[in-house]
């Protein structure tokens, strides 16, 4: 066997491993074991109704389904649709189909340590870096977040250490291509990822000659725009206005409650950092930072501007979405990414100083193994107990309610602990269509009320779900109490309790009006 082949087969077998062990975590404990909720349903939802009901069964009549109507995140819900067709109509499919994601996190991984360091150890280290919590959240939660993270991390390394001087022309032309792509698996995130894909873009230009890097970099431009033109044709609209909701419709329901120190660390020592990166960051932090020290010890500065660069680019992304008040653990992916990859940048050059790096990743490796879990899902089945139960239920009930006009339409007063689009899919695999109708971001109370009463069935969450939708402080639950009152005492209504310990309830319309 040659030395490449041996070098795929180690990472084709560290991939396949750990999306194993994400999708065994998944369907005991996490996103498979309960009742999908967002923004996993949307997607899933969105996809399998293409599917089912627009008849999309080849890459033609698929681009034509996206062209007429376009999808909030095109390159996940193109692999959704995949992972449907591969597999039955089976909601694991399309987490199965994120084995794409993680194995351009691994291949990233390995490029990077590999300019450095041997087969081997680069190997090694890969396989150290599938620890990252951030990375197993790759294959357990159904987000265009993640892999547009990896994808933003890389590019941006791609970007800053191209050689401008000795490069082919079809090297920045693909760069060019992969960073148009990179920004289009998360669309909504355009506001962070093209000002710093394109800061990224000018430090590899600066730190060049200009006759040598205006023509390639110019190449790169314009691949990148080949690809970011007709998507702004498509999709610029609906970008905006959704990007426009978060922040400014419904900024006050989105916004994540903290002073300034809270909201500083959240992606480092915070809630998000915790739960994505884990002790990595404060492994990432040191070996940065030995990095740094013995650059300015050495005085090697210009020998080690690409890194630094680097590091400098990860810090000002991380500044940046501290000073946005909205935080998640996926939004946070835009840096913790950026900071493995920064990670191992730093390591490499500190192995690449000693004669056998082994020695240092082999036991790292397997304290790894012993003391982190191998996989990590952001849900938690048990946080939901029964909501399966009640899935089936809610879809049964849905598929049964009359159809208004030819169709049946799902009003949700709250989303949890059975989302409407959870609900809805359920209702599609049994071969009806419906109508999602979201009171819960409702305000006006005129409208709330006009809603539901027009749609076939509404449904009301469960105490605990009722607790988490206020703790959120969507608007609409502030009206939630009047349509129970309207619909109770409105015989052409009927109230059915689901069957569990903590039951949600719905009403159903009993008969299209005259």
């Amino acid at each position: 066997m040659t030395k490449n082949a041996c070098v795929a087969f180690g990472l084709a077998a560290i991939i396949v491993l750990f999306a194993a062990l994400g999708l065994s975590l998944a369907s005991t404990r996490g996103a498979l074991a309960m009742a999908p909720i967002y923004d996993d349903c949307a997607y899933l939802l969105d996809a399998y109704r293409r599917l089912a009901f627009d008849g999309v069964n080849s890459i033609i009549e698929g681009a034509r389904s996206f062209y007429r109507q376009p999808p909030h995140a095109p390159v996940e819900t193109a692999s959704i649709m995949i992972g449907y067709s591969l597999f039955g109509g089976s909601d694991a499919g399309p987490y199965i189909m994120n084995i794409w994601g993680l194995s351009v996190y691994a291949a990233s991984i390995f490029f990077v340590v590999s300019r450095r360091l041997q087969a081997v150890p680069s190997i090694l280290w890969t396989a150290l870096m599938m620890f990252v919590p951030a990375a197993g959240a790759i294959m357990t939660e159904l987000r265009p977040d993640m892999i547009a993270g990896v994808l933003f991390a890389i590019v941006a390394y791609f970007l800053i250490t191209f050689q401008y001087d000795g490069a082919p022309m079809k090297r920045a032309i693909a760069i060019g291509l992969l960073a148009g792509f990179s920004l289009i698996v998360k669309p909504t995130a355009i506001i962070i990822t093209l000002p710093m894909l394109g800061l990224a873009w000018v430090i590899g230009i600066v730190k060049s000659k200009l006759s040598a890097s205006v023509p390639k970099a110019s190449l790169m431009a314009a691949a990148a725009l080949a690809i970011l033109i007709p998507f702004a044709v498509v999709w610029g609209q609906q970008t905006f206005e959704y990007v426009y909701a978060v922040f400014f419709t419904n900024g006050d329901v989105w916004v994540t409650p903290g002073g300034a120190l809270f909201q500083w660390t959240y992606n480092s020592i915070g809630p998000g950092g915790k739960i994505a990166l884990n002790q990595y960051f404060y492994i990432g932090a040191v070996v940065i930072a030995l990095d740094v020290l013995g650059v300015a010890i050495r005085k090697d500065w210009r020998q080690s501007h690409t890194a630094l660069s680097y590091y400098a680019w990860t810090a000002i992304i991380y500044a940046g979405i501290a000073a946005n008040s909205q935080k998640s653990p996926f939004q946070g992916s835009f840096f913790y990414f950026p900071f493995v990859i920064a990670l191992t940048i730093a390591a490499s050059r500190l192995l690449g100083k000693t004669k056998r790096p082994r020695r240092f990743i082999v036991p790292a490796l397997v304290l790894v193994a012993i003391f982190l879990p191998p996989a990590t899902t952001y849900q938690d089945a048990r946080q939901r107990p029964e909501s399966l139960a009640m899935l089936d239920q809610i879809g049964q009930i849905i598929t049964q309610a009359p159809a208004c006009n030819g169709s049946r339409s799902l009003a949700a007063v709250g989303p949890y602990p059975i989302t409407p689009e959870a609900a809805a899919l359920r209702a599609a695999k049994n071969g009806t269509a419906v109508e999602v109708r979201p009171l819960f971001l409702v305000r006006d109370r005129d409208e709330f009320v006009s809603s539901a009463l027009n749609s076939s069935v509404v449904s009301f969450p469960n105490s605990a779900g009722r607790k988490e939708a206020e703790a959120q402080r969507l608007p609409g639950l502030t009206h939630m109490d009047e349509l129970v009152k309207i619909l109770d005492g409105d015989p052409s209504w009927r109230r059915i309790t689901l069957e569990a310990s903590d039951p949600s309830f719905v009403f159903v319309k009993a008969a299209c009006a005259p």
